[in-house]
């Protein structure tokens, strides 16, 4: 586990203790708020002045407990106030729904009031949170380094892809999992210094694309004189035999990319009618560190980015 995965969960669970504090600073200003709001004789009244007041204290209360996350729980965030309150009002709406959701599910087996009402709330203040961190409060990130600098010769990129040579039981199961989808002729993106490519290339024809200088180097050395992997164009769009390919395949790449859409619809020009694009790429924007800064990491992936 690297330093800055630690630093990153740390970082979560700080951010969590605040949200926790928050909340309960939160309930005590809504309680506030219905009080005060209720005090009005004309908001104890029936049918449309008192739903009209129930909804004034929700908003208020949605008000306040957006301006102390905004402000307190997540500190560094200072932009898109309107955009980020519009988010926090439907995380916050998803969250009220699962609640009464989880409640009348937990009632309707026999669950305790009192039971049913715990679990309801836990349920409800996770689901805002991972809500709140992942929609909400989330900031962009931060524009990587680009990718010739983090794979030039003493760039992080290419010392994460020496240290990543040496972990076999990882290299062996991502390429367990592109061979099945490999035909007679396959082109990988971004092969690095041909760590996949080699296990691929005992089993079938590799041409190899790799945009850094430093590890296009690698690559001609390594396969010198081995006729199951040609060194392709070290841009990736510049290959441009249409519907020549069985597979194509990458590991560990699009995120490195701005535009990684472009690079499936590239594919889908060059692929063989029935050709496969694998992508293996890394899970959990929540995740994003300081290194994946430094080696060039647009983003990570989640379930939403699957078409």
């Amino acid at each position: 586990m690297s330093a800055d995965n630690v630093d990153t969960r740390q970082s979560v669970l700080l951010i969590f203790g605040r949200y926790v504090i928050s909340g309960t600073a939160i309930f005590g200003i809504n309680l506030l708020i219905a009080y005060l709001i209720f005090s009005v004789p004309l908001a104890t009244q029936p049918n449309l002045s008192k739903n009209i007041a129930n909804i004034i204290a929700t908003e208020l209360a949605y008000l306040a407990a957006f301006s102390v996350h905004y402000l307190w729980t997540w500190r560094h965030i200072r932009d898109r106030f309107w955009l980020r309150l519009i988010k926090f009002h439907v995380v916050s709406l998803l969250g009220f729904c699962l609640r009464a959701l989880i409640f009348g599910v937990l009632i309707y087996f026999d669950i305790s009031w009192e039971l049913a009402t715990l679990i309801s709330i836990a349920s409800v203040l996770i689901f805002n949170f991972l809500g709140y961190f992942s929609v909400v409060f989330n900031p962009p990130a931060p524009e990587p380094e680009s990718i010739r600098d983090a794979y030039a010769e003493s760039g992080a990129g290419l010392i994460a892809l020496e240290t990543i040579e040496e972990a076999q039981n990882y290299n062996q199961y991502i390429a367990a999992k592109i061979l099945p989808y490999c035909g007679n002729l396959n082109l990988e993106i971004g092969a690095g210094t041909g760590t996949i490519t080699a296990t691929i290339a005992n089993s079938a024809r590799v041409i190899a694309c790799e945009h850094s200088d430093e590890a296009r180097k690698i690559l001609v050395e390594r396969f010198r004189g081995n006729s199951q992997v040609q060194i392709g164009p070290g841009d990736y769009f510049r290959y441009n035999d249409v519907e020549s390919l069985d597979c194509i395949y990458s590991s560990n790449v699009l995120e490195h990319i701005e535009d990684d859409l472009s690079v499936i619809e590239h594919a889908g020009r060059i692929l063989k009618t029935g050709g496969y694009f694998v992508a293996f790429v890394p899970a959990g924007m929540w995740l994003y560190s300081k290194f994946d800064l430094l080696i060039g990491h647009y983003r990570m992936y989640g379930l939403f980015d699957r078409r």
